[in-house]
């Protein structure tokens, strides 16, 4: 800031000098009082001395209408002194001090903590004033002494002027560095994108930034010269992040920040430490999957049935091009992890290599140029596009069968000893730095059984409704409560579909009511063109889905090149339908359509059932209820398009997922949020509404609801469990069979009922995937728990409807980030209204 006219001569000196050549006029205590004061401020870093409001920051002063006519105060820097001009005198403030008091960005009104110079100054002005003038030291920083003329030292006098001038100090300090900040973020998500290309496809970070379109048709190079130079890269970022001061950052650059140095750290601990990418088997069969099928499901909708410009087929093309390489480093690394004894499990290898290998081929040899025959049709480029895409999809999935042939000879061979456990110390590393959760898995592994047993004796309950309301004749004294749910359960699966497709049908009809429901109920304010895509799970992603799945539209991508309603890349199953038709249930809280064409069009999956009688019961209509809310609304679906609609408050780091987007490699980090709110979003059709006091589900429909969570429950037992030693894989899955699914003895046994057997299968597919999956299984019910106990404290600032539907969006709008992170800035934003 520039200086006013002079009015005044200053001197500075430092408070350990003794009075020689300096009038006793100058000595004002006003100025040794502020002076003092500002001295002993703590850093916001650390410090030991006590602070009227430690830890937080004075905001700025903000521009009062008498600044239009004249400078009403300004400011500058010197070395050891800030000059100050207030009223037209100029004051000397030590700018080593000052540098502790810091302001924040943007503050729309001034916060005086006048509480606490009442608590400190008076009692400590006179001594300091006293230990000053003998020599003594009292501070560190420069003591400046104000020149005073005719002016009467009254106490009022005094006070008149300290409380503007704590003001003018703090905004003397420069503005906040979320500048220097956002130069880092962008650099470090760009970094990250570039290394990553199959999230960025996720994501459509082409949308965020024009040059990470290249990566679209790239693979992740996972050889150990480039993860030792991406190291390198990201210990060099992660020096920058940690040399930004905390305390001169916004409150959501904090955050941002805290959020990047965690992602680092887990990315240098995986890679570096760990050296996971010598058995991450899983991620090198899935990844360039995933990467078509994300890709596909973002092309744009050219009209009739036609999807995808030239360009875009041409990206397919190429990334299709690198599976052969990709996949030759994948058995590079492989070889490095027989060698050293750092091997996938063999249940991994058997599920996710050897089967999925063979229907990756299958897809990039048939199915991926079937899908470019059948969205190319009538476009001139059709044929050279077609024709590339035959002969690279050729070349990948002969690259998948030769991987599939080193599969069977390198790790198939070994021995079936169980290789899936992390371990205590890494399960709890994993708690701390990806999930923010405050416990041990040990702590977590003895308190979940309580959960177990309270939620399993409300399904006990409902189902004994369900007898009475259906005249079913059985016994539930405490002996037969467990059998007769069984019987209750089994009751209901006769009401299943008849085939897959029905399934898929039914799943959606379901959703739609779940979206009718809650416009009638004024839940949420939900625009008319809200869609909703339900299709089953594509082959190669069997193995990796346990019952269904949800895949967002990439949220970077801009609207006007979604893909409205683009299929699975396995052209598997249209399964969509529109919702134009439903009524129009208003604007969300910024007056504008949220989760409608504007935030695209996400997938659904149901894993098939291939026609099994027995897991088609498993999918009878009252338990599709519960799974549409998780998957569709107000599950994820709908928590990723009110996301997207709001992406602009959500910093980019807040969408990365460090190691891949779902499989061994994940962090995990977005699932406390995601997965968290899908289950919250279950048991939130249960609550009582004005016009519905049962909430959404019918009774039957509530023993599947009150299903979901019990199992969820019981993941945290099986996970750290398994992780931990105290659970072995068969036991775990007798365990669920017999919990969730209330059918008693053992999956080994060869008289097991065809129940049971469906049981046990699903028993089996859900444990494997927890088994390779750390951590994941357990973020359902700690996520649902912290949200349920934030909006707790959310009402009790906003209470009623439009408090919780306040909150729901403020929730959203942090991002997929563990709530431990935003909860105090959400609170503030509930206050603040």
């Amino acid at each position: 800031m520039r200086i006013t006219a002079s009015a005044r001569s200053f001197i500075c000196s430092r408070s350990s000098r003794t009075r020689r050549g300096i009038p006793s006029r100058i000595h004002s205590r006003i100025s040794l009082s502020f002076c003092a004061y500002i001295v002993r401020r703590p850093p916001e870093n650390g410090g030991t001395s006590s602070s009227p409001w430690p830890g937080s920051a004075m905001p700025r002063m903000p521009p009062g209408p008498w600044q239009a006519k004249q400078p009403f105060w300004s400011a500058t820097a010197h070395p050891r002194c800030t000059r100050l001009t207030f009223l037209r005198r100029q004051y000397r403030i030590p700018t080593a001090a000052m540098a502790n008091t810091t302001a924040t960005a943007n503050s729309t009104r001034s916060v005086l903590p006048t509480r606490g110079l009442r608590a400190v100054l008076p009692v400590r002005r006179r001594s300091i004033r006293r230990r000053t003038l003998r020599g003594q030291r009292v501070g560190l920083a420069p003591v400046c002494y104000v020149r005073r003329k005719n002016l009467r030292r009254t106490p009022m006098k005094t006070l008149a002027l300290l409380v503007p001038l704590v003001v003018l100090a703090a905004a003397a300090v420069a503005a906040p560095s979320d500048a220097d900040y956002e130069r880092l973020e962008r650099r470090y998500v760009r970094e990250f994108l570039l290394r990553h290309p199959v999230v960025s496809t996720y994501l459509g970070g082409a949308g965020l930034d024009p040059a990470l379109a290249a990566a679209d048709g790239a693979l992740r190079d996972w050889s150990p010269p480039a993860l030792a130079a991406e190291a390198a890269l990201w210990r060099e970022l992660r020096a920058s992040f940690a040399a930004l001061a905390p305390a001169q950052l916004s409150a959501r650059h904090r955050i941002d920040r805290e959020v990047a140095l965690h992602q680092i750290d887990f990315m240098l601990h995986q890679d570096q430490d760990r050296k996971y990418w010598q058995r991450s088997l899983d991620t090198y069969v899935s990844e360039a999957f995933r990467g078509v099928d994300w890709y596909t499901q973002g092309m744009k909708d050219l009209g009739s049935g036609r999807y995808g410009t030239e360009a875009e087929w041409r990206t397919v093309a190429g990334r299709a091009g690198a599976v052969p390489a990709y996949l030759r480093q994948a058995r590079r690394n492989l070889e490095d992890g027989v060698r050293t004894g750092n091997v996938p499990d063999w249940r991994v290898v058997e599920l996710d290599g050897l089967h999925s290998s063979d229907a990756n081929a299958h897809f990039f040899e048939k199915t991926l140029p079937e899908m470019a025959i059948q969205r190319t049709q009538g476009q001139p480029f059709a044929p050279a596009v077609t024709a590339e895409l035959r002969a690279r999809g050729a070349e990948a999935a002969a690259a998948f069968r030769d991987f599939h042939e080193f599969l069977e000879a390198a790790l198939a061979r070994l021995p079936e000893q169980d290789r899936y456990a992390l371990g205590a110390k890494e399960y709890d590393w994993a708690l701390r730095n990806n999930l923010d959760v405050p416990f041990t898995a040990a702590e977590l592994y003895e308190s979940s059984w309580p959960w177990v047993q309270e939620t399993r004796g409300l399904m006990m309950e409902t189902a004994e409704k369900v007898a009475r309301k259906r005249g079913l004749d059985l016994p539930w004294d405490e002996a037969h409560r467990a059998a007769s749910t069984r019987a209750v359960m089994s009751k209901l699966g006769e009401e299943h579909p008849k085939d897959d497709d029905e399934m898929v049908r039914w799943y959606h009809e379901t959703a739609l009511r779940l979206v009718q429901f809650a416009r009638g109920n004024e839940m949420f304010d939900i625009p008319a063109d809200y869609q909703l895509e339900v299709t089953v799970t594509p082959p190669p992603l069997e193995s990796s889905i346990d019952g269904a799945a949800y895949y967002p539209a990439p949220p970077f991508k801009a609207a006007a090149t979604q893909s409205d309603g683009g299929r699975s890349a396995a052209n598997q199953s249209d399964g969509g339908r529109s919702a134009a038709n439903q009524s129009d249930g208003g604007r969300s809280a910024a007056n504008q359509p949220v989760g409608g064409r504007s935030a695209g069009v996400g997938r659904f999956y149901v894993t098939p059932t291939h026609g099994d009688p027995e897991k088609l019961k498993e999918n009878n209509r009252a338990a599709i209820a519960d799974l549409s809310a998780h998957e569709g609304f107000p599950g994820h679906d709908w928590h990723y398009k009110v996301m997207t609609r709001y992406r602009d408050l959500i910093s980019p780091v807040r969408w990365l997922t460090p190691g891949e987007v779902e499989g061994s490699a994940s962090m995990w980090e977005d699932s406390m949020a995601a997965e968290g709110w899908a289950l919250y979003a279950e048991a939130l059709m249960a609550e009582p509404e004005p016009k519905a006091p049962e909430g959404f589900y019918t009774p039957e429909e509530r023993v599947y609801q009150l299903q979901g969570q019990l199992y969820r429950d019981l993941r945290v037992r099986i996970d750290t469990g398994l992780h931990t030693g105290r659970l072995g894989f068969d036991e775990a899955v007798d365990l669920f069979s017999e919990i969730v699914d209330f059918l008693p003895g053992s999956c080994k046994a060869a008289d097991a009922s065809p129940e049971k057997k469906a049981s046990c299968d699903s028993a089996e597919r859900a444990v494997f995937r927890y088994s390779k999956w750390p951590t994941q299984a357990i973020t359902y019910r700690l996520g649902k728990a912290r949200i349920l106990d934030l909006r707790a404290r959310a009402e009790k600032l906003v209470p009623g409807p439009e408090g919780r539907k306040r909150f729901h969006l403020l929730f959203m709008q942090q991002g997929t980030i563990p709530p431990g992170y935003f909860e105090d800035v959400l609170l503030g934003q509930m206050k603040a209204r």
